[in-house]
């Protein structure tokens, strides 16, 4: 089965395991992905569960560079949750978010955080993420 989403065009997804998926997501890193200096560390795509980790720098921060600004964060939330709903149909599809509500517990400052993205339900499959420091 061949792929409608542009990183696995030509790709066999219906073969395609999840250390082949890491291997072509750390090679296509969408742009967005790169600009949050983000990398991926797991994908389980039984589990439907990704997790990224992402370097939170100065520029994306206010409040004297201490506070991260919440739409970045937003942005790396929805690189795991995405990734992880992919995975339960072997990036067959490109999956868009449509909406996304988020409640942020704490602030999180300079540094590196994870962002995990679980998928909470098959069909139509919601997409749950977090965001911890690490």
């Amino acid at each position: 089965m061949s792929s409608t989403h542009p990183d696995f065009a030509g790709v066999d997804v219906a073969n395609l395991s999840d250390t082949e998926a890491v291997k072509i997501l750390q090679a296509n890193a969408a742009e967005p992905t790169k600009l949050l200096n983000g990398e991926i560390l797991e994908l389980d795509s039984k589990r439907g569960v990704c997790r990224y980790r992402f370097k939170i720098v100065p520029a994306f921060c206010h409040s004297q560079g201490r506070i991260c600004q919440d739409g970045f964060l937003t942005g790396m939330v929805d690189v795991a949750m995405a990734n992880a709903a992919m995975s339960k149909c072997n990036f067959a599809f490109a999956v868009p978010t449509l909406e996304l509500k988020i409640s942020f517990l704490e602030a999180a400052g300079p540094g590196f955080v994870i962002a995990e993205g679980r998928l909470r339900a098959a069909l139509p499959g919601l997409p749950s993420s977090s965001l911890p420091d690490e």
